[in-house]
């Protein structure tokens, strides 16, 4: 089935970049509001061909991020304290964001 992709265009943008939804949320409002259902494939396809992307921040070039983390690392502080005072001086990052951080190539000091 061919769809009319334009005609939810400023709809899709909305949700996906301004109201940060994810695709699973989208499709299934997309179908419920408009019976409008492609594939998660054809999203996908179609968000990247109009340049719909989230940009993840990359932590690792946050030097003054990179900086708190290694010396709360070296105070052999653990996982969820060093994210509490990471959240204490403004940061919102996940435990998984966290890990990744201390995992990064160039960053391989803080294991």
């Amino acid at each position: 089935k061919v769809y009319d992709w334009e005609l939810y265009k400023e709809k899709l943008a909305d949700l996906y970049l301004i109201q940060n939804a994810t695709l699973t949320t989208i499709i299934a409002q997309m179908e419920e509001s408009y019976k409008f259902k492609p594939s998660l494939r054809a999203y996908r396809n179609k968000f990247s061909e109009w340049g719909f992307t989230k940009d993840q921040l990359s932590l690792h070039k946050d030097q003054a991020l990179v900086t708190k983390v290694k010396d709360l690392w070296a105070r052999n502080m653990s996982s969820a304290n060093i994210l509490r005072c990471l959240s204490l001086d403004g940061w919102q990052i996940s435990a998984g964001q966290l890990r990744n951080l201390r995992l990064h190539p160039t960053l391989r000091c803080l294991m």
